[in-house]
């Protein structure tokens, strides 16, 4: 049996869109390796990264603050509304 060769990642981000204004804000931080919140511990760290412009600024900018190697760095939209939108960002090592 093949073992899956993907790392679990370090940190998930969860952000959300909104579509007028195509601001990105962040939501959330889950720590992996602990299973609890980042968000508040983040933010008085990094006060500037609380709203990005785009998303290669958010790449940037998360993997910057949290270490993150950008060439595993995974996004995705989870939930696509009329208004605002979701999204998943995974933070590797």
């Amino acid at each position: 049996m093949r073992k899956n060769s993907k790392k679990q990642p370090k940190r998930i981000v969860t952000v959300e869109s909104n579509k007028a204004t195509r601001e990105i804000v962040l939501i959330s931080i889950v720590n992996c390796e602990t299973n609890k919140d980042y968000t508040d511990k983040f933010k008085e760290m990094c006060p500037s990264c609380e709203a990005f412009k785009d998303l290669d600024g958010m790449k940037e900018s998360l993997n910057w603050c949290l270490n993150g190697d950008s060439k595993k760095y995974e996004f995705k939209w989870v939930f696509v509304g009329k208004t605002k939108s979701i999204g998943e960002a995974r933070i590797y090592d």
